[in-house]
C-alpha cells in the first residue's frame, strides 16, 4: 500500500474521531501492519507514523506489526 493510501484513509476517519458521536473519544487508535512482509515496505511505514504522530487531534495512536521476521 503507498503512502497516499494511508494517508487518504486516515484522513477520511479523522472528522469521524473528532465528531459528538463518537463513543470513546479518549481511546487510542489501533493500526496493524500485516499481510506479506510489511517490514519489506518500512520506508512506508514508518513515514506513516510520523504523519499520524503529527496530526493535530486529541486521539493518540498505537501501533501493531505481524512480521514473519525473515528480515
Amino acid at each position: 500500500m503507498s503512502f497516499d493510501d494511508l494517508k487518504s484513509t486516515i484522513d477520511y476517519f479523522l472528522p469521524l474521531w473528532d465528531s459528538a458521536s463518537n463513543n470513546s473519544p479518549s481511546r487510542p487508535v489501533s493500526i496493524g501492519f500485516y499481510g506479506g512482509e510489511p517490514l519489506l515496505n518500512f520506508t512506508v511505514i514508518k513515514k506513516f507514523v510520523e504523519y499520524c504522530n503529527n496530526l493535530k487531534i486529541k486521539r493518540k495512536f498505537k501501533y501493531t506489526m505481524t512480521t514473519n521476521a525473515t528480515l
